[in-house]
């Protein structure tokens, strides 16, 4: 008998360890992949060089030092703002303790939804809320809600095919792309 005549196996559970900076690294993509959050920082950061060249009587100095002006200011803002976030997402993970975000996780997928377990909480997920799954290089981000995320490494899969079956899985049972 081949080994390609069996289905593939479908994890249901996997257990991993979470460092503050793997939580960093997470909030970090989350917060870039946001498109509400970077909408709202791309127009803040037009807000400045608008204002400072266009006034009720019309342009106050010549147009392509407008322009070069707008680019310069748009992108010292935009740098500004994602350093902000960056500073904002190291504070909130250093000030806090975050037991229930760093350290031992396990999620376990169920006919009734999501269940994950950590030492000091236990939540069930239930399959008809879910938002969506996202993935990077590193790790598979399940979008519970807007606001709950969970980060699972691809490290802590035996391979790739494990942690592709275990996406599959979560996708089909929240029926979520």
């Amino acid at each position: 008998m081949n080994s390609t005549d069996f289905p593939p196996t479908i994890v249901h559970s996997i257990r991993f360890s979470l460092s503050r900076w793997d939580v960093l690294r997470c909030r970090l993509w989350v917060v870039a992949h946001n498109w509400k959050l970077v909408t709202i920082l791309l127009l803040m950061c037009m807000a400045v060089p608008v204002l400072t060249c266009h006034t009720p009587e019309g342009m106050r100095f010549p147009l392509a030092y407008c322009a070069f002006y707008f680019v310069i200011m748009f992108t010292l803002m935009f740098v500004f703002n994602v350093a902000l976030q960056i500073v904002f997402q190291v504070f909130w993970l250093f000030a806090n303790k975050n037991r229930g975000v760093v350290g031992e996780h396990e999620f376990e997928i169920r006919d009734d939804g999501l269940v994950e377990k950590s030492p000091f909480n236990e939540s069930l997920h239930r399959w008809a809320g879910f938002r969506k799954i996202g993935a990077s290089r590193n790790y598979l981000y399940v979008f519970v809600t807007d606001n709950i995320v969970h980060y699972i490494p691809h490290a802590a899969f035996a391979s790739k095919e494990e942690a592709d079956n275990f996406r599959a899985e979560l996708q089909r049972r929240a029926k979520v792309a």
